[in-house]
């Protein structure tokens, strides 16, 4: 799993761990990686029979033998959320260009695909 000091998705693992009361018998056990790509290829090369990363890149390695074995449950962990932010300066239209295009249904119809969930929209600031 990645490393809960450094790695998102490894405070995530640490966080459900730690509700479900499973942390103390695997944390010793765990092997930290950089990051979940890293834990994802261990399992992928056969070098540990299994790895905590995100759903979305389990889909994407299913037609490379990765199998979803559990999912966490939702309310064990924060929610997991890719924030976007539009700066304003010379780059502010194309950001905004892009936030029209991630919000739209298309693009929403994609990450639906690859395992990500609809989040509740943020506010305009």
């Amino acid at each position: 799993m990645g490393d809960p000091a450094s790695v998102p998705a490894g405070a995530y693992a640490r966080e459900a761990l730690t509700a479900l009361d499973l942390w103390d018998s695997a944390a010793p056990r765990a092997i930290y990686t950089q990051n979940v790509h890293a834990a994802l290829n261990w399992v992928m090369r056969c070098e540990t029979e299994l790895a905590i990363v995100y759903e979305s890149d389990a889909i994407q390695m299913k037609n490379q033998g990765v199998i979803t074995a559990a999912l966490f449950p939702r309310e064990s962990h924060a929610p997991i959320l890719y924030p976007m932010a539009i700066i304003k300066g010379e780059s502010e239209v194309p950001a905004q260009r892009l936030w029209k295009y991630l919000s739209s249904e298309q693009a929403i119809a994609v990450f639906l695909n690859y395992g990500f969930t609809r989040a509740g929209r943020p506010q305009s600031r």
